[in-house]
């Protein structure tokens, strides 16, 4: 293909795969854009042109005046990543990588963007995988912990946090033993499913492995805890009986502790933890 001079530089823009942007430092201005920068933004490069990347709303002002600053305190090109919004209104995630250049008397941002908005989501959907129990889809071990540790630093700078319980089922070896692991698994997901109906979502929800689930109650006074806790005894009974069609006693265990200034994420686990044995010997004393 044959490009006339005057042309060649717009021709080499439009040949790249990335998409490439020239704007003015001092106002965004755009004075040159690639035609996959214009597939990339939804506008048409006579749009583009003229214009600046604040006007089109293609990026935030605070996010520009950042940039600016970082390229200019290092005085070589930077790579980052933002949010780019277009012209019909999505926000796409663009790796950028920008440089300051010089010319006929003002400065120019030459910039490369890249389409990273899917592995953005499959970063985002890894994230929350390792912080998931992949049997129930509540949280597991790990992000629990974090959460009750947020929830006693928010008790000892407020001066309450709300309530932990544990759960623990009794019976359900012998699921597994007479009916099967899928059975076993179909009880663990029912389990999580009353805790999902029952609970609210400003509640923490975790299955923290085998048959031990645990909850932090968020704002919870004792007696609203204790409730909870009836309720949650009787219909995480009544739904695991029926799951396993009454083959097996299925029951749960559920120890309360407070989240109070002063105590400590694994001082609560203790004191729920006690009192879960306590009602789970209770629970086998009645069956005797």
């Amino acid at each position: 293909m044959t490009v006339a001079p005057e042309r060649f530089f717009e021709a080499l823009l439009d040949a790249s795969s990335d998409a490439v942007l020239i704007s003015r430092a001092d106002d965004g201005r755009i004075v040159e854009a690639s035609r996959s920068l214009a597939e990339l933004t939804g506008y048409a490069k006579e749009e583009l042109l003229g214009r600046s990347t604040i006007e089109l709303r293609l990026v935030r002002p605070v996010d520009r005046e950042r940039v600016i600053a970082e390229l200019r305190a290092s005085g070589t090109g930077g790579g980052y990543e933002t949010r780019l919004r277009t012209k019909h209104g999505d926000w796409r995630w663009i790796e950028f990588s920008s440089q300051i250049v010089a010319a006929r008397g003002h400065e120019y941002v030459l910039t490369i963007a890249r389409d990273v908005t899917e592995r953005k989501g499959l970063e985002a959907e890894l994230a929350a995988l390792a912080e998931e129990d992949p049997l129930t889809g509540l949280a597991n071990r790990r992000r629990f912990d974090r959460e009750l540790d947020d929830r006693c630093a928010y008790a000892a700078r407020y001066g309450f946090g709300g309530s932990l319980l544990l759960l623990d089922l009794d019976g359900f070896k012998p699921v597994n033993d007479a009916l099967g692991h899928a059975a076993g698994d179909a009880v663990l997901m029912a389990v999580a499913d009353v805790l999902r109906e029952r609970l609210r979502k400003s509640d923490v929800l975790a299955r923290l492995g085998g048959d031990e689930f645990a909850v932090v109650l968020t704002h919870a006074s004792a007696s609203e805890a204790q409730a909870i806790v009836a309720e949650l005894a009787w219909a995480i009974g009544e739904r695991a009986r029926s799951v396993v069609g009454g083959a097996v006693d299925v029951q749960v265990s559920i120890g309360a502790a407070r989240i109070v200034p002063g105590v400590s994420a694994a001082a609560l686990m203790r004191e729920a933890d006690r009192r879960m044995y306590e009602e789970k010997v209770g629970v086998d004393q009645l069956r005797r």
